[in-house]
């Protein structure tokens, strides 16, 4: 699904989380350019690869300060990174904020949190999501339904 808000791969294609930051720069400097959402999506991409979901963080916050609005796409990065980096917590705490915001996320970004909470351990996490991923997108897709009949979700009781 393309939204027009996905990234430009430019240096994300070769992992290069120093040259993706200084060819930014760059063209910020040089060409006096303000960078739009695509842009940033690159440097969490890369950043994500590259498993530093401190410095996705601060390019998250660059967007914030920026006054630039953060799309679907950038949130799905931005959980990815921390999924990448194996904090669960992190990324569901990313989550939880995007629900309260009201921003809906794309049903790979919340399948991508229930796989790794559920490699985790964190069912809870499971649970919650799942639960957010049937009101939002109206349904369970099949690899999902692994998990409840796993016993990790108790789809029945907890969903409803």
């Amino acid at each position: 699904d393309n939204d027009g808000e996905e990234e430009d791969e430019g240096c994300a294609r070769f992992w290069d989380l120093d040259r993706a930051f200084a060819t930014f720069g760059e063209i910020s400097n040089t060409f006096q350019l303000i960078p739009n959402i695509r842009s940033y999506n690159a440097l969490i991409l890369v950043c994500a690869l590259c498993r530093q979901s401190r410095s996705a963080t601060q390019v998250f916050e660059q967007i914030v300060r920026q006054e630039k609005v953060a799309s679907q796409h950038t949130y799905h990065l931005y959980i990815f990174s921390f999924i990448r980096s194996n904090d669960i917590q992190k990324a569901f705490e990313i989550f939880k904020s995007t629900v309260e915001k009201r921003i809906k996320l794309k049903s790979e970004t919340l399948k991508l949190i229930i796989r790794k909470a559920s490699k985790m351990g964190e069912n809870e996490i499971c649970e919650a999501v799942l639960k957010v991923l049937r009101e939002q997108h109206g349904e369970v897709h099949a690899e999902l339904k692994i998990y409840i009949k796993r016993g990790i979700v108790d789809y029945r009781t907890k969903l409803k």
